[in-house]
């Protein structure tokens, strides 16, 4: 049996797990399907750090719902000691002072590093995303 050729005709990537049956979440914004499909647990906040976007990976990993995770700010998604807030909080201010990405250890979920990408418009900060990197046993139990 031959496979796939990855790129058709019609330069469309692996044609054949593209799926014809077009839901609604299809006609959505492309950004949109991307971070709440990565395999990489994401959590994208505004500047006064409320989530308003995640992965479904990050809603897995935390056991949280969608719905109380979207609109809600940062630090109210989970009780932690003071010593993780400010593990946290000096990422985020390095990360946003720097207009650079912080990796950090991470103080979450068993969870072996956090990423931080601050994302901005000139001067501005628009949003930042956090991306949570499993530790392999985390992986392996998923």
């Amino acid at each position: 049996m031959t496979p796939p050729a990855l790129v058709s005709q019609d330069s469309s990537l692996i044609p054949a797990l593209q799926n014809d049956n077009k839901s609604e979440e299809d006609t959505a914004n492309p950004l949109d399907r991307i971070f709440t499909y990565t395999p990489i647990p994401t959590i994208i906040l505004d500047s006064s750090l409320r989530v308003v976007e995640v992965s479904k990976s990050y809603l897995t990993l935390s056991n949280l719902e969608r719905d109380k995770v979207l609109g809600s700010l940062l630090f109210d998604l989970y009780e932690m000691p003071a010593s993780c807030y400010s593990i946290i909080l000096g990422a985020l201010s390095y990360a946003i002072s720097t207009q650079s990405i912080q990796l950090t250890d991470s103080p979450w979920f068993k969870c072996g590093r956090l990423q931080i990408t601050p994302i901005f418009d000139g001067s501005n900060l628009r949003h930042l995303t956090l991306e949570f990197q499993p530790t392999s046993s985390t992986i392996a139990h998923q």
